[in-house]
């Protein structure tokens, strides 16, 4: 897992509760002497040592906590990523060009970065369909990326999910009347 998803996770664990709670996680999932830099990547395991300790910190289940930090971390991926949206875009615009624009420029900055494969249809002008496939079967982290995506455009997005043998297949609708495109501000 990429460093910069550590760095989140930790500004998530300190704004939902404090410093302390992040460094008593650090050292409950014994790494404590760990500092979480935005260019390395870190094992797997890590991750989930955290999420499940969230999962006890907060007494939230896995997907809820997963879903929450991708809701708090999505508007610091969209600064970050600011550069690769197109303005005039929508919610939906943005989801469906994740993988060309995001995970392209990721993987040209660092080859060996890992991101979940997406492929997203355009099923309607308000409507998409994306397939998430990856070995870590964290779709909740990205369905509380797609709801702050939603959130920072002025966009109401509906979300079903199906999980299958292969993979999960969200269906993401843009409900209708909400029609504001302009880039977002900043929050930070």
């Amino acid at each position: 897992m990429h460093g910069l998803i550590f760095q989140k996770l930790q500004d998530f664990v300190i704004d939902i509760s404090s410093g302390e709670t992040w460094l008593k996680m650090k050292k409950e999932a014994g790494l404590e002497d760990v500092i979480f830099s935005p260019t390395r990547k870190y094992p797997d395991e890590y991750i989930e040592k955290f999420v499940a300790l969230a999962q006890d910190h907060f007494g939230l289940e896995r997907d809820d906590v997963l879903e929450a930090f991708g809701k708090h971390m999505g508007p610091k991926l969209i600064q970050l990523f600011n550069f690769t949206i197109v303005p005039g875009w929508t919610a939906l615009e943005i989801i469906e060009n994740t993988e060309e624009y995001i995970h392209k420029t990721l993987k040209t900055a660092d080859p060996n970065v890992d991101t979940p494969k997406l492929v997203v249809t355009r099923i309607s002008g308000n409507e998409l369909k994306l397939e998430y496939n990856s070995p870590r079967k964290m779709i909740a982290l990205g369905i509380g990326i797609v709801k702050a995506i939603g959130e920072a455009f002025g966009e109401q997005l509906t979300i079903t999910r199906e999980d299958t043998d292969e993979g999960t297949t969200l269906v993401i609708k843009k409900q209708l009347g909400h029609a504001w495109t302009a880039r977002p501000q900043s929050t930070m």
